[in-house]
């Protein structure tokens, strides 16, 4: 649990669950409720990412997704016995869809049920890595941006197991899902300790970036993705004072490699928050 001790001159901010950590914030003009977020963007600097989650060839990983309180799929890099499968069903019901599905072994893939909108059936996710920008095929298939400063190193393609459509998910810099999103979308309210997204500077502290589906008409879908780092009690905190689900009861906070929310573009509501773990197998 953390606390926030607000004194005369400056706010105390301490962990019930570790001695060790005590952070002090002066309040240098600041009211109370100005301070404690201070605080609050202090604690969630020094711990937000605390561990190195990168992939290398030769090292699989597992990644589980949690949303609304429970494990809702893993990830398995496509090397892996797992992976090897998925990949199977991939070659067998789309085996055109991309020239090599194992272009980099590092991709991620993995089954799952259609818990959340906009999916309605049960699907297969893969996901390549090492782009400076998704492949032209791509990006001519799903009418997407041609900046390379727009985009994450990585995008993905969700496979509709009973229609057989495909979707792209493709993974922006925030200043890219900006620029990219549907005019209609809303950015909705976010915690204040993420900082004003409207500082381009201040707004990368989190490792923030976003996601948006694409069709092959050229469509993006109304339900968009925002990922960020934090720590997990000022999460779980604001989840609670907004009403929130929150992404998972297990005690995982050591394993959670980045954070995420699913957003309803057209009125900005927050739908699902999501955690992410990775184990390096």
């Amino acid at each position: 649990m953390i606390n926030y001790n607000i004194q005369t001159n400056s706010i105390i901010v301490t962990d019930s669950e570790d001695a060790n950590l005590r952070i002090e914030v002066f309040r240098k003009g600041r009211n109370d409720a100005e301070l404690k977020v201070a605080g609050q963007q202090y604690l969630n600097d020094l711990l937000r990412q605390q561990k190195n989650w990168d992939q290398v060839p030769g090292n699989p990983v597992r990644d589980d997704t949690y949303m609304n309180g429970s494990l809702a799929r893993s990830d398995y890099t496509i090397t892996t016995t797992e992976g090897q499968a998925i990949k199977a069903k991939l070659l067998a019901d789309w085996p055109t869809e991309v020239p090599d599905y194992e272009n980099s072994n590092i991709n991620l893939v993995a089954e799952y049920t259609a818990n959340r909108p906009p999916y309605v059936n049960d699907s297969i996710s893969w996901y390549s890595f090492g782009h400076t920008l998704p492949p032209g095929a791509i990006r001519s298939t799903y009418s997407l941006s041609n900046r390379a400063r727009d985009y994450r190193e990585w995008y993905g393609l969700k496979f509709d197991k009973v229609t057989k459509n495909v979707l792209c998910k493709a993974v922006y810099t925030w200043q890219g899902l900006v620029r990219n999103k549907r005019s209609d979308m809303i950015l909705p309210t976010l915690p204040t300790w993420l900082r004003n997204p409207e500082d381009a500077i201040n707004w990368r502290l989190p490792n923030m970036y976003g996601a948006l589906l694409h069709d092959k008409s050229g469509n993006i879908n109304e339900y968009y993705d925002i990922y960020f780092t934090c720590h997990e009690y000022l999460l779980k905190e604001w989840c609670e004072d907004n009403s929130i689900t929150f992404s998972h009861t297990a005690d995982i906070k050591d394993d959670v490699m980045i954070y995420g929310m699913t957003v309803k573009g057209t009125t900005g509501e927050i739908k699902y928050v999501k955690a992410y773990t990775r184990y390096f197998l």
